[in-house]
């Protein structure tokens, strides 16, 4: 008899454990605006990341440590009947080191290579921090036109 409330008492905490596993490691940082969008001979990608910076994170990063993000771009060509082709997978990290004596935020991004903005402010550190424009995903002659 014993064995059987433990087995059911564990099977009811095992349940309870995977439900509310999502709410516990929560995060809230979201994507918004994303928009895909092409040039002439590119496609494009604009996004925005919103909540990204809670307030530990903002007292480190104002301490001088630096903070990095990362994002991961994968495009795939979805096919029936065959596994789907990876056509570009693409990392991409902005960095903001945060200056004490100069009291200046320099924010890098690895997509636009030996380009930093240097700034005094810290609202628009986050903004250059959280948003992605222009990203070069692939170029279109690697895509077929109506797949």
């Amino acid at each position: 008899m014993a064995p059987k409330i433990k087995r059911k008492t564990w099977f009811f905490f095992l349940v309870l454990f995977l439900l509310f596993q999502n709410h516990a490691y929560a995060q809230d940082a979201t994507l918004n605006n994303i928009i895909v969008n092409n040039t002439r001979d590119h496609l494009l990608l604009f996004m925005e990341v919103e909540g990204a910076f809670r307030e530990k994170l903002q007292k480190a990063t104002l301490n001088g440590v630096p903070t990095t993000f990362s994002f991961f771009v994968t495009l795939h060509r979805i096919r029936s009947f065959w596994p789907d082709e990876k056509i570009a997978d693409i990392s991409v990290a902005h960095t903001i080191k945060y200056n004490n004596l100069k009291k200046e935020f320099v924010v890098t991004r690895s997509w636009e290579p030996g380009k930093s903005s240097v700034t005094q402010s810290f609202e628009e550190a986050q903004k250059l921090m959280s948003e992605i424009k222009s990203l070069h995903i692939v170029s279109l002659n690697k895509l077929t036109k109506g797949s």
